[in-house]
Protein backbone atom coordinates (compact mmCIF):
# COMPACT_ATOMS: atom_id res chain seq x y z
CA UNK A 1 0.00 0.00 0.00
CA UNK A 2 2.87 2.59 1.04
CA UNK A 3 4.78 2.05 -2.38
CA UNK A 4 1.80 2.43 -4.39
CA UNK A 5 -0.16 5.36 -2.86
CA UNK A 6 4.12 6.94 -2.90
CA UNK A 7 4.16 6.21 -6.35
CA UNK A 8 0.66 7.19 -7.72
CA UNK A 9 1.21 11.07 -6.08
CA UNK A 10 4.84 10.90 -7.48
CA UNK A 11 2.85 10.83 -10.90
CA UNK A 12 1.04 13.18 -10.56
CA UNK A 13 3.62 15.52 -8.90
CA UNK A 14 5.24 14.85 -12.37
CA UNK A 15 3.30 18.33 -13.53
CA UNK A 16 4.37 20.26 -10.86
CA UNK A 17 6.72 23.27 -10.20
CA UNK A 18 9.46 21.33 -9.75
CA UNK A 19 11.28 24.38 -7.62
CA UNK A 20 12.38 23.23 -4.17
CA UNK A 21 10.19 25.02 -1.15
CA UNK A 22 11.33 24.89 2.40
CA UNK A 23 8.91 23.16 5.27
CA UNK A 24 8.51 26.19 6.65
CA UNK A 25 6.75 27.57 3.38
CA UNK A 26 3.62 24.98 3.72
CA UNK A 27 0.00 25.75 4.69
CA UNK A 28 -0.57 26.19 7.80
CA UNK A 29 -3.32 24.25 9.86
CA UNK A 30 -6.98 25.59 8.93
CA UNK A 31 -9.89 25.73 11.24
CA UNK A 32 -12.88 23.40 10.08
CA UNK A 33 -16.58 24.48 9.63
CA UNK A 34 -19.76 23.58 9.05
CA UNK A 35 -19.57 20.68 11.42
CA UNK A 36 -22.66 21.08 13.59
CA UNK A 37 -24.58 19.16 11.46
CA UNK A 38 -23.88 15.77 11.21
CA UNK A 39 -25.26 13.48 8.96
CA UNK A 40 -23.22 10.34 8.53
CA UNK A 41 -23.66 8.41 12.07
CA UNK A 42 -21.01 5.85 12.42
CA UNK A 43 -23.11 3.63 15.11
CA UNK A 44 -27.44 2.65 14.99
CA UNK A 45 -29.13 1.51 18.11
CA UNK A 46 -32.46 -0.02 17.26
CA UNK A 47 -35.25 0.12 20.37
CA UNK A 48 -35.07 -3.07 21.82
CA UNK A 49 -38.07 -5.84 21.88
CA UNK A 50 -38.46 -5.10 25.75
CA UNK A 51 -39.01 -1.26 25.00
CA UNK A 52 -41.55 -2.52 22.89
CA UNK A 53 -45.28 -2.22 25.09
CA UNK A 54 -47.47 -3.21 21.91
CA UNK A 55 -45.39 -6.60 22.17
CA UNK A 56 -45.44 -7.46 25.66
CA UNK A 57 -48.97 -5.55 26.38
CA UNK A 58 -50.91 -5.74 23.48
CA UNK A 59 -54.20 -8.52 23.81
CA UNK A 60 -52.18 -9.45 27.32
CA UNK A 61 -53.16 -6.61 28.80
CA UNK A 62 -56.79 -7.06 29.31
CA UNK A 63 -56.29 -10.59 29.87
CA UNK A 64 -54.01 -10.92 33.00
CA UNK A 65 -56.56 -8.22 34.65
CA UNK A 66 -59.73 -9.84 33.14
CA UNK A 67 -59.22 -13.28 33.27
CA UNK A 68 -62.19 -15.16 32.24
CA UNK A 69 -64.21 -16.96 35.01
CA UNK A 70 -63.34 -20.95 35.19
CA UNK A 71 -64.95 -23.47 37.57
CA UNK A 72 -62.50 -23.38 40.20
CA UNK A 73 -62.12 -22.84 44.01
CA UNK A 74 -59.04 -20.24 44.17
CA UNK A 75 -57.79 -17.79 41.34
CA UNK A 76 -55.21 -18.26 39.60
CA UNK A 77 -52.37 -16.27 40.64
CA UNK A 78 -49.83 -16.80 37.67
CA UNK A 79 -49.96 -16.61 34.01
CA UNK A 80 -47.83 -17.92 31.25
CA UNK A 81 -48.01 -15.37 28.25
CA UNK A 82 -46.09 -16.31 25.38
CA UNK A 83 -45.47 -14.54 22.12
CA UNK A 84 -44.49 -16.42 19.42
CA UNK A 85 -43.47 -16.41 16.65
CA UNK A 86 -43.28 -12.68 16.14
CA UNK A 87 -41.51 -11.20 12.92
CA UNK A 88 -40.47 -7.35 12.62
CA UNK A 89 -39.07 -5.82 9.10
CA UNK A 90 -37.91 -2.04 8.38
CA UNK A 91 -39.04 0.07 5.39
CA UNK A 92 -37.99 3.45 4.78
CA UNK A 93 -34.63 2.04 3.79
CA UNK A 94 -33.60 5.24 2.25
CA UNK A 95 -33.74 7.44 5.07
CA UNK A 96 -31.24 4.76 7.13
CA UNK A 97 -29.04 5.19 4.03
CA UNK A 98 -28.68 9.29 4.69
CA UNK A 99 -28.47 8.13 8.34
CA UNK A 100 -25.26 6.22 7.46
CA UNK A 101 -23.78 7.88 3.92
CA UNK A 102 -21.54 11.25 3.98
CA UNK A 103 -24.08 14.65 3.58
CA UNK A 104 -27.05 12.66 4.33
CA UNK A 105 -27.27 11.36 0.81
CA UNK A 106 -29.05 7.62 -0.25
CA UNK A 107 -25.79 7.58 -2.67
CA UNK A 108 -22.43 8.80 -3.18
CA UNK A 109 -19.93 9.26 -5.80
CA UNK A 110 -16.12 7.64 -5.13
CA UNK A 111 -13.64 9.41 -7.44
CA UNK A 112 -10.08 10.39 -8.25
CA UNK A 113 -10.49 13.87 -8.15
CA UNK A 114 -11.15 16.16 -5.13
CA UNK A 115 -14.98 17.25 -5.92
CA UNK A 116 -16.15 13.58 -5.37
CA UNK A 117 -18.00 12.89 -2.07
CA UNK A 118 -15.16 10.48 -1.29
CA UNK A 119 -11.74 10.55 -3.08
CA UNK A 120 -10.75 7.32 -3.93
CA UNK A 121 -7.26 7.61 -3.40
CA UNK A 122 -8.10 7.05 0.61
CA UNK A 123 -9.32 3.89 -0.08
CA UNK A 124 -6.65 3.00 -1.95
CA UNK A 125 -8.36 2.64 -5.73
CA UNK A 126 -6.03 4.28 -8.15
CA UNK A 127 -6.21 4.46 -11.95
CA UNK A 128 -3.72 6.08 -14.30
CA UNK A 129 -4.07 10.16 -13.96
CA UNK A 130 -5.03 10.42 -17.56
CA UNK A 131 -8.39 7.99 -17.29
CA UNK A 132 -9.76 8.37 -13.27
CA UNK A 133 -11.39 6.08 -11.53
CA UNK A 134 -15.02 7.12 -11.02
CA UNK A 135 -17.57 5.37 -9.24
CA UNK A 136 -21.44 5.14 -7.08
CA UNK A 137 -22.10 3.38 -4.33
CA UNK A 138 -25.55 3.25 -2.70
CA UNK A 139 -27.09 0.97 -0.07
CA UNK A 140 -30.81 0.32 1.04
CA UNK A 141 -30.09 -1.11 4.71
CA UNK A 142 -32.98 -3.24 6.15
CA UNK A 143 -33.42 -5.02 9.28
CA UNK A 144 -35.40 -8.01 10.04
CA UNK A 145 -36.44 -9.85 13.48
CA UNK A 146 -37.90 -13.12 13.96
CA UNK A 147 -38.37 -14.43 17.48
CA UNK A 148 -40.15 -15.53 20.66
CA UNK A 149 -41.44 -13.39 23.70
CA UNK A 150 -42.11 -15.07 26.85
CA UNK A 151 -43.96 -13.97 29.73
CA UNK A 152 -44.53 -14.44 33.77
CA UNK A 153 -47.30 -12.48 35.38
CA UNK A 154 -47.85 -13.22 38.69
CA UNK A 155 -50.79 -11.82 41.18
CA UNK A 156 -49.51 -12.42 44.55
CA UNK A 157 -52.80 -11.20 46.02
CA UNK A 158 -54.82 -14.35 44.02
CA UNK A 159 -52.00 -16.41 45.78
CA UNK A 160 -52.24 -15.13 49.51
CA UNK A 161 -55.08 -12.23 50.51
CA UNK A 162 -51.98 -10.67 52.73
CA UNK A 163 -50.28 -9.17 49.48
CA UNK A 164 -53.54 -7.84 48.02
CA UNK A 165 -53.13 -5.66 45.03
CA UNK A 166 -49.22 -6.44 44.63
CA UNK A 167 -48.02 -7.83 40.94
CA UNK A 168 -45.01 -8.36 39.42
CA UNK A 169 -43.66 -9.60 35.50
CA UNK A 170 -40.75 -10.55 33.77
CA UNK A 171 -40.90 -10.55 29.88
CA UNK A 172 -37.59 -12.06 28.13
CA UNK A 173 -37.49 -11.96 24.17
CA UNK A 174 -35.31 -14.30 22.19
CA UNK A 175 -34.70 -13.89 18.70
CA UNK A 176 -32.64 -13.71 15.40
CA UNK A 177 -31.83 -10.07 14.32
CA UNK A 178 -30.59 -10.25 10.08
CA UNK A 179 -29.08 -6.97 8.42
CA UNK A 180 -28.85 -6.05 4.68
CA UNK A 181 -26.79 -3.07 4.32
CA UNK A 182 -27.71 -3.95 0.13
CA UNK A 183 -24.88 -2.16 -0.96
CA UNK A 184 -24.43 -1.62 -4.96
CA UNK A 185 -21.91 -0.23 -6.92
CA UNK A 186 -21.87 1.55 -10.06
CA UNK A 187 -18.52 2.29 -12.11
CA UNK A 188 -18.88 4.94 -14.81
CA UNK A 189 -18.49 3.93 -18.20
CA UNK A 190 -15.74 6.48 -18.66
CA UNK A 191 -13.64 5.27 -15.36
CA UNK A 192 -10.35 4.64 -16.30
CA UNK A 193 -9.59 0.69 -14.98
CA UNK A 194 -7.40 0.56 -11.89
CA UNK A 195 -3.48 0.17 -11.78
CA UNK A 196 -2.89 -3.55 -11.53
CA UNK A 197 -0.37 -2.51 -8.27
CA UNK A 198 -3.68 -1.08 -7.07
CA UNK A 199 -4.64 -2.99 -3.81
CA UNK A 200 -8.85 -2.56 -4.81
CA UNK A 201 -10.42 -2.70 -8.19
CA UNK A 202 -13.81 -1.28 -6.95
CA UNK A 203 -15.03 0.46 -3.91
CA UNK A 204 -16.98 -2.59 -1.96
CA UNK A 205 -14.07 -4.02 -2.16
CA UNK A 206 -12.27 -1.21 -0.93
CA UNK A 207 -14.73 -0.58 2.19
CA UNK A 208 -14.08 -4.42 3.09
CA UNK A 209 -10.46 -3.70 3.58
CA UNK A 210 -8.84 -6.80 5.05
CA UNK A 211 -6.42 -4.53 7.07
CA UNK A 212 -9.68 -2.65 8.45
CA UNK A 213 -10.57 -3.92 12.09
CA UNK A 214 -13.33 -1.83 12.54
CA UNK A 215 -16.41 0.17 10.46
CA UNK A 216 -16.02 -2.38 7.13
CA UNK A 217 -19.31 -2.07 4.80
CA UNK A 218 -20.59 -5.74 4.41
CA UNK A 219 -21.88 -7.12 0.94
CA UNK A 220 -23.33 -10.01 2.74
CA UNK A 221 -26.35 -10.36 5.55
CA UNK A 222 -24.90 -10.17 9.33
CA UNK A 223 -27.01 -12.08 11.56
CA UNK A 224 -27.25 -12.27 15.64
CA UNK A 225 -29.14 -14.41 17.81
CA UNK A 226 -29.40 -14.36 21.23
CA UNK A 227 -31.83 -13.20 24.37
CA UNK A 228 -32.60 -9.40 23.89
CA UNK A 229 -33.10 -7.15 27.20
CA UNK A 230 -35.20 -9.12 29.88
CA UNK A 231 -37.88 -6.48 31.54
CA UNK A 232 -38.77 -6.93 35.10
CA UNK A 233 -41.59 -5.03 36.91
CA UNK A 234 -43.30 -5.40 40.53
CA UNK A 235 -46.07 -2.81 41.22
CA UNK A 236 -49.20 -1.98 43.59
CA UNK A 237 -52.59 -1.48 42.45
CA UNK A 238 -54.35 1.56 44.38
CA UNK A 239 -57.58 0.71 42.48
CA UNK A 240 -59.10 -2.81 41.64
CA UNK A 241 -62.20 -4.46 41.28
CA UNK A 242 -64.61 -5.58 38.47
CA UNK A 243 -64.47 -2.88 35.59
CA UNK A 244 -61.44 -0.72 36.84
CA UNK A 245 -57.72 -0.39 37.40
CA UNK A 246 -54.99 2.27 38.71
CA UNK A 247 -51.83 1.08 39.75
CA UNK A 248 -48.09 1.74 39.72
CA UNK A 249 -45.15 -0.21 39.49
CA UNK A 250 -40.72 -0.04 39.45
CA UNK A 251 -39.45 -1.39 36.73
CA UNK A 252 -35.89 -2.72 35.54
CA UNK A 253 -34.23 -3.35 32.53
CA UNK A 254 -31.52 -6.01 32.37
CA UNK A 255 -28.87 -6.38 29.98
CA UNK A 256 -28.16 -9.12 28.00
CA UNK A 257 -26.05 -8.23 25.30
CA UNK A 258 -22.61 -7.12 24.72
CA UNK A 259 -22.81 -3.37 23.13
CA UNK A 260 -21.23 -2.75 19.80
CA UNK A 261 -18.45 -3.83 18.48
CA UNK A 262 -17.66 -1.36 15.34
CA UNK A 263 -16.12 -4.54 13.39
CA UNK A 264 -19.01 -3.35 10.75
CA UNK A 265 -21.22 -0.60 9.85
CA UNK A 266 -24.99 -1.48 10.56
CA UNK A 267 -24.14 -3.98 12.73
CA UNK A 268 -26.95 -6.76 13.89
CA UNK A 269 -27.21 -6.13 17.89
CA UNK A 270 -29.42 -8.27 20.08
CA UNK A 271 -29.73 -6.74 24.12
CA UNK A 272 -27.73 -3.67 25.64
CA UNK A 273 -24.88 -3.25 28.19
CA UNK A 274 -27.08 -0.75 30.18
CA UNK A 275 -29.31 -1.41 32.89
CA UNK A 276 -32.31 0.96 33.45
CA UNK A 277 -34.37 1.42 36.39
CA UNK A 278 -37.45 2.89 36.22
CA UNK A 279 -41.16 3.57 36.74
CA UNK A 280 -44.63 3.45 35.38
CA UNK A 281 -48.40 3.91 35.35
CA UNK A 282 -51.40 1.25 34.44
CA UNK A 283 -54.89 2.07 34.54
CA UNK A 284 -57.71 0.46 32.96
CA UNK A 285 -61.37 1.54 32.74
CA UNK A 286 -64.62 0.00 32.28
CA UNK A 287 -66.85 3.00 30.38
CA UNK A 288 -69.73 0.70 28.50
CA UNK A 289 -71.09 -2.31 29.48
CA UNK A 290 -74.33 -4.10 28.03
CA UNK A 291 -74.87 -7.62 29.02
CA UNK A 292 -72.10 -9.72 27.06
CA UNK A 293 -70.50 -6.35 25.45
CA UNK A 294 -68.24 -3.80 26.90
CA UNK A 295 -65.55 -1.73 26.12
CA UNK A 296 -62.37 -0.78 27.85
CA UNK A 297 -59.84 1.96 27.90
CA UNK A 298 -56.27 0.78 28.78
CA UNK A 299 -53.05 3.12 29.44
CA UNK A 300 -49.74 1.64 30.31
CA UNK A 301 -47.00 4.39 31.00
CA UNK A 302 -43.06 4.30 31.78
CA UNK A 303 -39.79 5.98 32.01
CA UNK A 304 -36.47 4.76 32.49
CA UNK A 305 -32.94 5.88 32.75
CA UNK A 306 -30.05 4.22 31.27
CA UNK A 307 -26.68 4.06 33.04
CA UNK A 308 -23.17 4.33 31.88
CA UNK A 309 -21.30 1.62 30.18
CA UNK A 310 -18.29 0.81 27.68
CA UNK A 311 -18.39 0.07 24.34
CA UNK A 312 -16.67 0.55 21.19
CA UNK A 313 -17.39 3.37 18.83
CA UNK A 314 -15.88 4.44 15.40
CA UNK A 315 -15.68 8.33 15.89
CA UNK A 316 -14.73 10.85 12.71
CA UNK A 317 -12.94 13.86 13.16
CA UNK A 318 -14.57 17.79 12.89
CA UNK A 319 -13.11 17.46 9.22
CA UNK A 320 -16.58 15.81 8.13
CA UNK A 321 -18.30 12.70 7.23
CA UNK A 322 -16.66 9.64 6.90
CA UNK A 323 -13.03 11.14 8.32
CA UNK A 324 -12.48 8.22 9.97
CA UNK A 325 -11.66 6.27 6.68
CA UNK A 326 -9.05 8.49 6.01
CA UNK A 327 -5.16 7.42 6.16
CA UNK A 328 -3.14 7.96 9.16
CA UNK A 329 0.50 8.03 9.86
CA UNK A 330 3.14 8.51 12.97
CA UNK A 331 5.37 10.96 13.59
CA UNK A 332 8.04 8.78 13.08
CA UNK A 333 7.17 7.42 10.14
CA UNK A 334 5.25 10.08 8.15
CA UNK A 335 5.92 8.22 4.50
CA UNK A 336 3.62 5.32 5.86
CA UNK A 337 -0.17 4.83 5.55
CA UNK A 338 -2.09 3.45 7.85
CA UNK A 339 -5.68 2.33 8.14
CA UNK A 340 -7.28 5.36 10.05
CA UNK A 341 -11.12 3.36 10.75
CA UNK A 342 -8.21 1.58 13.11
CA UNK A 343 -7.20 4.00 15.27
CA UNK A 344 -10.53 6.14 15.16
CA UNK A 345 -12.45 3.45 16.70
CA UNK A 346 -12.26 3.65 20.79
CA UNK A 347 -13.15 2.44 23.42
CA UNK A 348 -15.66 5.23 25.12
CA UNK A 349 -18.29 5.58 27.75
CA UNK A 350 -21.58 5.25 26.53
CA UNK A 351 -24.81 6.76 28.71
CA UNK A 352 -27.75 6.14 26.97
CA UNK A 353 -30.22 8.78 29.72
CA UNK A 354 -33.83 8.52 29.46
CA UNK A 355 -36.40 6.58 27.76
CA UNK A 356 -40.33 7.08 27.96
CA UNK A 357 -42.75 5.50 26.35
CA UNK A 358 -47.19 5.44 26.48
CA UNK A 359 -49.27 2.37 25.14
CA UNK A 360 -52.91 3.20 25.15
CA UNK A 361 -55.73 0.75 23.89
CA UNK A 362 -59.20 0.10 23.53
CA UNK A 363 -60.53 -3.57 23.69
CA UNK A 364 -64.10 -4.33 22.27
CA UNK A 365 -65.36 -7.54 24.17
CA UNK A 366 -68.35 -9.98 23.10
CA UNK A 367 -68.93 -12.98 24.58
CA UNK A 368 -65.05 -14.98 24.86
CA UNK A 369 -63.94 -12.48 21.67
CA UNK A 370 -61.99 -9.07 21.82
CA UNK A 371 -60.82 -7.20 18.90
CA UNK A 372 -58.18 -4.30 20.38
CA UNK A 373 -57.09 -1.11 18.35
CA UNK A 374 -54.04 0.61 20.48
CA UNK A 375 -51.00 3.12 19.78
CA UNK A 376 -47.93 3.61 21.18
CA UNK A 377 -45.12 6.39 21.46
CA UNK A 378 -41.79 5.95 22.20
CA UNK A 379 -39.15 8.77 23.19
CA UNK A 380 -34.91 7.89 23.43
CA UNK A 381 -33.18 10.33 24.41
CA UNK A 382 -29.64 10.97 22.36
CA UNK A 383 -26.63 8.90 23.66
CA UNK A 384 -23.50 11.00 25.84
CA UNK A 385 -20.34 9.75 24.66
CA UNK A 386 -16.98 10.64 26.68
CA UNK A 387 -13.69 9.53 26.00
CA UNK A 388 -10.46 10.48 28.65
CA UNK A 389 -8.49 13.28 26.72
CA UNK A 390 -6.00 11.68 24.49
CA UNK A 391 -3.40 12.21 22.31
CA UNK A 392 -4.24 9.06 20.02
CA UNK A 393 -0.37 9.38 18.74
CA UNK A 394 -1.22 9.57 15.04
CA UNK A 395 -2.50 12.28 12.43
CA UNK A 396 -3.85 12.37 9.09
CA UNK A 397 -1.44 11.09 6.19
CA UNK A 398 -0.21 13.63 3.97
CA UNK A 399 -1.36 12.25 1.19
CA UNK A 400 -1.23 14.96 -1.59
CA UNK A 401 2.57 16.20 -0.98
CA UNK A 402 5.01 17.12 -3.66
CA UNK A 403 7.90 15.43 -2.90
CA UNK A 404 9.85 18.07 -5.22
CA UNK A 405 8.07 21.01 -3.16
CA UNK A 406 7.07 19.91 -0.09
CA UNK A 407 7.91 18.18 3.35
CA UNK A 408 5.95 15.12 4.00
CA UNK A 409 4.27 15.78 7.21
CA UNK A 410 0.79 15.58 8.40
CA UNK A 411 -2.43 16.89 6.65
CA UNK A 412 -4.57 17.69 9.55
CA UNK A 413 -7.15 18.96 7.95
CA UNK A 414 -7.71 16.81 5.04
CA UNK A 415 -10.96 15.52 4.56
CA UNK A 416 -12.67 12.30 2.60
CA UNK A 417 -12.95 14.13 -0.57
CA UNK A 418 -9.88 15.47 -0.99
CA UNK A 419 -6.64 13.56 -1.46
CA UNK A 420 -5.51 14.41 -5.34
CA UNK A 421 -2.37 16.43 -5.63
CA UNK A 422 -1.65 18.92 -8.46
CA UNK A 423 -5.96 19.39 -8.70
CA UNK A 424 -7.73 22.14 -6.66
CA UNK A 425 -8.81 21.51 -3.56
CA UNK A 426 -5.91 18.75 -2.55
CA UNK A 427 -5.11 18.72 1.01
CA UNK A 428 -2.65 21.47 2.30
CA UNK A 429 0.47 19.83 3.89
CA UNK A 430 1.37 21.00 8.22
CA UNK A 431 4.35 22.90 8.86
CA UNK A 432 4.46 20.53 12.09
CA UNK A 433 3.23 17.34 13.07
CA UNK A 434 -0.25 17.60 14.23
CA UNK A 435 -1.53 14.45 15.69
CA UNK A 436 -5.26 13.38 16.00
CA UNK A 437 -6.58 14.30 19.51
CA UNK A 438 -9.88 14.10 22.03
CA UNK A 439 -10.70 17.52 23.67
CA UNK A 440 -14.27 16.85 25.86
CA UNK A 441 -14.59 20.23 26.96
CA UNK A 442 -14.43 21.33 23.15
CA UNK A 443 -16.78 18.70 22.50
CA UNK A 444 -19.42 19.94 25.10
CA UNK A 445 -18.85 22.70 24.18
CA UNK A 446 -20.21 22.28 20.81
CA UNK A 447 -22.85 20.56 22.18
CA UNK A 448 -24.31 22.44 24.94
CA UNK A 449 -23.98 25.56 22.63
CA UNK A 450 -24.45 24.55 19.07
CA UNK A 451 -21.16 26.59 18.68
CA UNK A 452 -19.16 25.58 15.92
CA UNK A 453 -16.66 28.46 16.12
CA UNK A 454 -12.62 27.83 15.90
CA UNK A 455 -12.68 24.21 15.99
CA UNK A 456 -9.16 23.27 15.23
CA UNK A 457 -8.75 20.48 12.84
CA UNK A 458 -7.81 16.86 14.24
CA UNK A 459 -10.08 16.54 16.82
CA UNK A 460 -12.30 13.77 17.89
CA UNK A 461 -16.00 14.50 17.12
CA UNK A 462 -17.57 12.85 19.91
CA UNK A 463 -21.13 13.76 18.72
CA UNK A 464 -20.73 11.36 15.67
CA UNK A 465 -20.74 7.94 17.69
CA UNK A 466 -23.46 9.01 19.49
CA UNK A 467 -27.04 7.58 18.78
CA UNK A 468 -29.28 10.85 18.44
CA UNK A 469 -32.42 11.25 19.88
CA UNK A 470 -34.84 9.17 18.74
CA UNK A 471 -38.90 9.24 18.56
CA UNK A 472 -41.70 7.13 17.00
CA UNK A 473 -45.32 6.03 17.03
CA UNK A 474 -46.79 2.73 16.22
CA UNK A 475 -50.46 1.35 16.03
CA UNK A 476 -51.56 -2.03 15.77
CA UNK A 477 -54.57 -3.96 15.59
CA UNK A 478 -55.14 -7.77 17.12
CA UNK A 479 -57.88 -9.96 17.74
CA UNK A 480 -58.22 -12.58 20.69
CA UNK A 481 -59.81 -15.49 22.20
CA UNK A 482 -60.14 -16.73 25.88
CA UNK A 483 -61.73 -19.88 27.59
CA UNK A 484 -61.07 -22.33 30.05
CA UNK A 485 -58.73 -25.54 29.40
CA UNK A 486 -60.68 -28.06 31.14
CA UNK A 487 -63.39 -25.92 33.03
CA UNK A 488 -60.29 -24.83 35.06
CA UNK A 489 -57.51 -22.59 33.87
CA UNK A 490 -58.19 -19.55 32.16
CA UNK A 491 -56.13 -18.99 28.32
CA UNK A 492 -56.20 -17.38 25.34
CA UNK A 493 -55.16 -17.33 21.83
CA UNK A 494 -54.73 -13.95 19.58
CA UNK A 495 -52.99 -12.41 16.69
CA UNK A 496 -52.14 -9.02 15.43
CA UNK A 497 -50.13 -6.92 13.72
CA UNK A 498 -48.52 -3.14 14.15
CA UNK A 499 -46.59 -0.88 12.18
CA UNK A 500 -43.75 1.76 13.52
CA UNK A 501 -43.70 5.43 12.11
CA UNK A 502 -40.26 6.26 12.71
CA UNK A 503 -40.26 10.31 13.13
CA UNK A 504 -36.56 10.58 12.64
CA UNK A 505 -33.73 8.79 11.25
CA UNK A 506 -32.45 7.07 14.07
CA UNK A 507 -35.41 5.09 14.33
CA UNK A 508 -36.87 2.14 12.20
CA UNK A 509 -40.30 2.50 10.37
CA UNK A 510 -41.41 -1.19 10.29
CA UNK A 511 -43.48 -3.73 10.55
CA UNK A 512 -44.30 -6.22 12.76
CA UNK A 513 -47.23 -9.59 12.93
CA UNK A 514 -47.27 -11.84 16.29
CA UNK A 515 -49.48 -14.75 17.43
CA UNK A 516 -50.19 -14.73 21.36
CA UNK A 517 -51.64 -17.17 23.23
CA UNK A 518 -51.70 -17.53 26.97
CA UNK A 519 -53.03 -19.94 30.18
CA UNK A 520 -52.83 -19.21 33.70
CA UNK A 521 -52.80 -21.50 36.73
Amino acid sequence: MKKIILGILLAFSMSTNRVQASCAELCTPELCSNVCTICSHTTFVPRTMAQNLVLEDGLFFYYQWNLPCCDRECPPWISLEVTAPYYFKSTNGHKLARYFLPGCQECVTVGQNNTSDISSLWLGIIAPATTPFESMICIDPKRSVIGGAFKLFFDFGAFDSCYDNWWASIFVPVQQVRHDLNIVETISPTSGIPLATSPFSNVISALNNPAWLYGKLSPCRLKKTGVDDIFIRAGYNFIRDETDLLGLYGLLFIPTGRGTKGEYLFEPLVGSKHVGPGLGLIGDYRFYECESASIDAMIDARYAYFLKHHETRSIDLYNGDWSRYVLVALPSDPADPLPGINYLTQKVNVTPRSMFEIWAALSFNYCNFHIEAGYDFWYRSKEKISLPDENLGVGIYDIAYNPHTTCQISASCAKICQSVPTLLGAPASDTTFVTIQNDNALNERVVTENNCANIPCSYLNLNSAASPRALSSTVYGAISYDCCLCCEYPMMIGIGGQYEFAHRKSALSQYGVWLKSAISF
